[in-house]
């Protein structure tokens, strides 16, 4: 008994190359003018994107008002493409974000939400966090910290 195809595609690649597009494939390797078709990260878009710090309803202990956020994207910014990130404070775009991390400063004690986004080189927004509420406390001299 012999194996005959059921299609009329008649393949001009020998066994041989046959074999290597498969091994390929199967390793995940481009050979000798295969290449394997991966999307390219200029057209990949962005999954996720979370504020790591700080936490949900967390509590903040600084006097001079300062808050770090830390975020993290998926894939990594592509600041080739002129992709941004925006910090929004209270519901108000306050700084362009020069990396993952960003020091609030000056903030006043009470309760804020931060958010961040993704802007693109046209200014259209690629994804956004969820928004995160965090307290920002600070110690007074009528009210000083008791040591339990």
């Amino acid at each position: 008994m012999t194996y005959r195809p059921q299609s009329s595609f008649k393949s001009t690649a020998s066994p041989r190359s046959a074999l290597r597009w498969l091994l390929a494939c199967a390793l995940g390797l481009t050979l000798a003018g295969f290449a394997l078709p991966t999307p390219a990260a200029d057209d990949q878009p962005y999954v996720s994107l979370r504020i790591v710090s700080p936490e949900p309803d967390e509590t903040v202990h600084d006097n001079r008002g300062r808050v770090r956020v830390i975020v993290d994207l998926w894939p990594p910014l592509r600041a080739d493409q002129e992709d941004r990130l925006t910090l929004w404070l209270d519901g108000r775009a306050t700084a362009q974000m020069d990396g993952m991390e960003h020091l609030l400063v000056n903030l006043d004690r009470g309760t804020h939400t931060v958010q961040v986004q993704v802007d693109a080189r046209s200014g259209a927004m690629l994804i956004r966090s969820e928004p995160v509420v965090f307290h920002l406390y600070h110690a007074s001299r009528f009210m000083p910290q008791r040591n339990h």
